[in-house]
Formats: C-alpha cells, sequence, structure tokens
C-alpha cells in the first residue's frame, strides 16, 4: 500500500496488502532497531573483493541514497509506523520446504519433462507429486483457498504458477508461445550469508541465458531484474545479460529498507552488508514506438519499505508497474515466491508465501498466527 509519493519515488508498507479477506501479518514487518551486523568485525579483518570492487560504486550512489532519505523519509512524516503491542512474527512451524521437495521429484520424475495443467477449485486438496510439472490455474475472479500437503494457501484471482525445477522452464516457456509485456524476475544469485544460512541453493548465472527472452517479452515490453550487491553481478546483467537478450537498459531502481522508525536497516557506510537492493528495467533495443516513449520508465527512482523479517521477499510492486505499463499488460514472474493477481508465475518455490501462516483475517486484530 501506497503511504506517499513524490518525484523521487515512493514510501509503501507491505503488511497493509491485501489478499481477498486476508492481509499480510504486520508483525512479520515490525522492525523496531536496525539489524546486528554480527558480521562486521569479521569482515575488517577478511574483507572480500566484490565489496572492495563495490565500494568506489557504493560511494557514488550515496549522494542518490541521501536524496532518497532527505526528501522521502524526512519529509513525508510518514515515520514512525506504530503497530499493536500484541503483534508478533508468523508462526512457521511445518512450512513446506519446497525447494528440496522440487529437488527429490526433480530426481524422481525428472526424466518426464511434460507440463501438465490444473484448474483450481476452492477447498482443492493436493500433495506435491500433484503440483510438480503442473500449470496450476485460478481463473475465478475471487480468491481460493486451497490445501497443498495439509496446509492451507491463499491463491489469488486470475493467476497461474507452475513448480518445477530450472532445466524444465526454457523449453516450457518456448512452447507456451505467449509474449509478456512484463517479465520480472528474481534469481538465486550465489550469495555467501544465504548459502551459509540454508537459505537457498544458488544459480549459475550463465544459466539465465538458457532463458528465452527475446522470444517471450513484446517488442514494447519491459524487464525487471533484482541484483545482488555484488559488482560482478551488476557488470553481468549490463554487459554479458542484457546484450545476450537484446535489452538497453533503462532504468536503475533502488529499495531501501528502513525500519518502522525509518532509519536504514544496516548502516550506509557498512563495509559488508547495504540496506538497499537494486534493480534494472530493460527493454528490446532498436524499437521505435509511441507506446514504448509515453509509457518509459524513469531511470532512477527509490522506494522506501519496511522490509519483510522473511528471507527474500520483496515489496509488492505491481501498483507502482501498472503505471508505466497499464493494467491490461501480460506479466510473468521468474523465480517467484509469492503469487500475484494477474500473474503467471514459476519458480521452485512459487507459493511460498502464499502460505495462510504469513496472512490474517483483514476484519479481525492482527494476533499471533497460530500453526494450522
Amino acid at each position: 500500500m501506497e503511504l506517499f509519493k513524490n518525484e523521487v519515488g515512493w514510501i509503501l508498507r507491505s503488511d497493509l496488502k491485501t489478499l481477498g479477506k486476508y492481509q499480510y501479518n504486520s508483525g512479520d514487518y515490525n522492525l523496531q532497531h536496525p539489524y546486528i551486523n554480527q558480521s562486521e568485525k569479521k569482515v575488517k579483518k577478511l574483507k572480500s573483493n566484490h565489496f572492495n570492487q563495490f565500494e568506489p560504486i557504493h560511494d557514488q550512489f550515496k549522494v542518490f541514497l541521501n536524496t532518497c532519505i532527505e526528501t522521502l523519509i524526512k519529509e513525508s512524516k510518514v515515520f514512525p509506523i506504530c503497530f499493536d503491542t500484541d503483534v508478533v512474527k508468523s508462526n512457521q512451524l511445518g512450512i513446506l520446504n519446497f525447494a528440496t521437495f522440487c529437488e527429490l521429484a526433480s530426481m524422481n520424475f525428472g526424466m518426464d519433462p511434460t507440463i501438465s495443467q490444473m484448474e483450481l477449485r476452492s477447498n482443492t486438496e493436493l500433495e506435491f507429486v500433484d503440483i510438480f510439472n503442473t500449470l496450476l490455474v485460478n481463473d475465478a475472479l475471487d480468491v481460493l483457498e486451497i490445501k497443498i500437503m495439509d496446509r492451507l494457501f491463499i491463491i489469488p484471482s486470475q493467476c497461474r504458477f507452475l513448480i518445477s525445477d530450472f532445466k524444465t522452464i526454457p523449453k516450457w516457456l518456448e512452447d507456451q508461445n505467449e509474449m509478456y509485456g512484463l517479465i520480472v524476475m528474481d534469481p538465486p544469485w550465489f550469495n555467501t550469508s544465504a548459502q551459509r544460512g540454508s537459505k537457498y541453493q544458488g544459480l549459475d548465472c550463465y544459466a539465465l541465458f538458457q532463458l528465452p527472452i527475446k522470444k517471450i517479452l513484446n517488442q514494447d515490453g519491459y524487464l525487471v531484474i533484482w541484483v545482488s550487491n555484488n559488482i560482478k553481478f551488476h557488470r553481468f546483467v549490463l554487459n554479458k545479460l542484457f546484450p545476450a537478450w537484446n535489452l538497453e537498459c533503462v532504468g536503475k531502481w533502488t529499495w531501501i529498507k528502513v525500519t518502522n522508525s525509518g532509519l536504514p536497516v544496516i548502516d550506509l557506510n557498512s563495509e559488508h552488508r547495504k540496506p538497499y537492493e537494486v534493480f534494472y528495467i530493460g527493454r528490446p533495443t532498436r524499437v521505435k514506438s509511441s507506446i514504448v516513449t509515453q509509457s518509459n520508465f524513469p531511470m532512477n527512482k527509490c522506494i522506501v519499505s519496511v522490509p519483510s523479517q522473511h528471507h527474500s521477499q520483496k515489496p509488492y510492486l505491481n501498483d507502482i508497474f501498472q503505471e508505466y505499463i497499464g493494467k491490461d499488460c501480460k506479466k510473468l514472474e521468474l523465480f517467484a515466491r509469492n503469487l500475484g493477481s494477474g500473474w503467471t508465475s514459476w519458480g521452485n518455490e512459487t507459493c511460498l508465501y502464499n502460505d495462510k501462516c504469513f496472512y490474517t483475517n483483514s476484519y479481525e486484530p492482527i494476533v499471533d498466527v497460530e500453526p494450522e
């Protein structure tokens, strides 16, 4: 939900986003203090090469970041954000490890890459074998509640999603013979801290060349790609991936993560972690279209919000993107972890954050979320 907007960007509050009668549990966004960076002392002794290389770029970028903080956070008067005293973080006891199930299913059923399709109905009950390599479709105008392995999931209206491993997706995208006006992806870049915490397995960045972006992105469409704060991945996207997909960079947007009081979650001068993430916006090169010119994304924008306390859960940006691409654009998300109304989503954990444990009834007080 948008709280404030000016020429620099937006301040969002993700926990107010509703999905039918549900909304995100506010306890997952109740971040009262900046992160305690336990590894900062180690970094001073063992300076990471990629952060050393990133620092000159970060130093230049800090001018823009400080401008965003001054013009968005301080002038908006949105902060501090106050929560009820009884809100707590979602109880994830028993949550499904989709990535592991997907890996096991791939080992057992990966010889048959055929993708089937299933129309979802309310109260459908499924096992993982039913959803692996199956395009699940909710064409209804209403949110559906279904069960996967006895866990309740909230499925947005008019969405499609596929859970499979990466090997199947390039061919499936080509065989679908569909074109998209917006493609968003958040690849699992190799990340030392994420791997150390067993958050996910990174993907070799060169595997992204297998994605048939040139065949599925409209000539006046846009591609959005999130990039971790490692300079080699920024260079890879701009100097190798975009040229291979015949894309030109038309935007570099920044998500600044803040606490309830509006302070960056990590000091801007930290030598290790950064309080922001960046995504690049590309569009097909050598295209002259009045539609593209009129709906062109600005080069630099900033989004400020309190982040979810769960790994790699990005803010919901569909409403912002619609300002530039319209509501009727066909949209695809790759490496998705959360379903959206009107989107086609693929990943090995596409509906992870649609588990009921992350939501509360929007018509009731936000209290502790009991395990299913």
